[in-house]
């Protein structure tokens, strides 16, 4: 390696690496492939959402649930399971160095990524443990109020910090919803793989969601999900749909599809508790 080659930052050098995210990475920064990155793992999220709120929809009938969820247990998609905390663990992170930037003016790129890759890979290091030895005895209540006083924790600080600035109101209560679920999700999907009956078998789940104070957590938690998603999707829209006539087309399938989404949370949350 020569000597300019080894000057550059090794955040740098890696992206370089990669297929096509290597030509941006040199034209336009690192700042820009993170963007995207962010970008790119919120549309998985939300589409997992989707695919999250109707496999969960099935525990309407418990029989056509559990044999859904038998399916999934094949290695294959165990490991997609776990491959799914790799989108959501950067987009909580990076966002949070988003909201950190926001709040304070500064932003030191080196040691985001730094801290980015460094508590990423700690966090999938923790599921994968949790996932390899199963079978752990946690009170979903317990964890549940852990997990809330540390989501309205980090959502109160940014309140305090996001919500007498001049920005708009539905902006502010997208970052609310990301500081939120910053504790909330990562918390929710390593709960989830302390057991896995715990997210399995029909009797379990309709139990658990029919105790009054997780089921305001798993409102909260549905609420600013949906809302967080389709803001993030709503500002794609916005910045990188030119023509009017599709960009207002692309706004009411939003519109439709965030009205699909809040039937299915509400249903899930109330109706068959």
């Amino acid at each position: 390696m020569n000597t300019q080659q080894s000057a550059k930052p090794i955040r740098l050098q890696i992206l370089e690496t990669l297929p096509i995210v290597s030509s941006y990475a040199r034209t336009r920064g690192p700042s820009f492939v993170m963007a995207w990155a962010h970008r790119i793992s919120g549309l998985i999220l939300a589409g997992y959402l989707l695919f999250h709120l109707l496999t969960l929809s099935l525990l309407a009938d418990p029989k056509l649930f559990e044999a859904k969820m038998s399916t999934l247990d094949i290695p294959f998609f165990v490991f997609l399971e776990f491959f799914l905390a790799i989108p959501l663990i950067f987009h909580a992170l990076n966002g949070a160095g988003l909201m950190l930037y926001e709040s304070f003016g500064k932003r030191d790129n080196a040691h985001m990524l730094h801290w980015l890759g460094s508590l990423g890979l700690i966090y999938l290091l923790l599921l994968g443990l949790l996932m390899g030895l199963g079978g752990q005895a946690v009170s979903a209540l317990l964890f549940g109020m852990v997990v809330l006083a540390g989501g309205l924790i980090v959502s109160g600080y940014a309140f305090q910090k996001i919500w007498w600035t001049q920005n708009a109101a539905l902006w502010k209560v997208q970052r609310l919803t990301a500081a939120f679920l910053l504790v909330v999700l990562p918390g929710h999907m390593l709960f989830m793989h302390l057991n896995p009956t715990l997210g399995h078998q029909a009797e379990t789940i309709l139990a658990r969601i029919q105790l009054p104070f997780l089921q305001f957590l798993y409102l909260l938690t549905v609420l600013g999900v949906i809302y967080h998603a389709s803001y993030g999707l709503y500002s794609i829209i916005q910045d990188y749909v030119g023509k009017q006539l599709l960009r207002l087309g692309l706004i009411a399938v939003l519109l439709l599809f965030t009205v699909y989404l809040l039937f299915l949370g509400l249903r899930l949350t109330f109706f068959l508790a």
